[in-house]
């Protein structure tokens, strides 16, 4: 399954944008969520970063949490289409780390923040555990 490009509300930018400025210095991560084809993404569900480090540079979902989260999306009427997560001050490119950790057929949203700004967004996914990393086009667009 390749994906070549997908839909973000503008809402859903807007968070991303707003809530990895909150987080800077650290990484801030969530669940995106969808409905339908899986070709819009329309909502953020925001996770605590639950890595037990430099949460600088990296992201982990307590699995508990992850189920509640899950839980929630399915009871909206919602799907998983992916991940998001913040790099402060590095580039919005799936690190070593990154893509060690990449679930095939998700979409994976990555900003770039910085103490003054998110200077990028970029999508990314693979489908299958071996696969190449896929560069997805995001559009932005008025949820329905």
């Amino acid at each position: 399954m390749k994906r070549e490009n997908i839909s973000v509300s503008n809402e859903v930018y807007e968070e991303m944008l707003t809530t990895a400025h909150e987080a800077y210095p650290y990484e801030v991560c969530g669940i995106l969520a969808g409905s339908g084809d899986r070709k819009m993404i329309d909502a953020l569900y925001l996770a605590k970063n639950a890595y037990e480090g430099k949460k600088e540079f990296f992201y982990s979902i307590d699995p508990e949490e992850l189920f509640r989260i899950e839980k929630r999306i399915m009871e909206n009427g919602r799907e998983v289409i992916g991940i998001y997560h913040s790099h402060p001050d590095q580039p919005a490119v799936m690190s070593d780390e990154d893509e060690k950790r990449m679930i095939p057929a998700l979409v994976y949203i990555v900003s770039s923040v910085s103490s003054d700004c998110c200077s990028g967004i970029r999508a990314y996914m693979k489908d299958d555990p071996d696969g190449e990393i896929i560069p997805i086009t995001i559009g932005w667009a008025e949820a329905a």
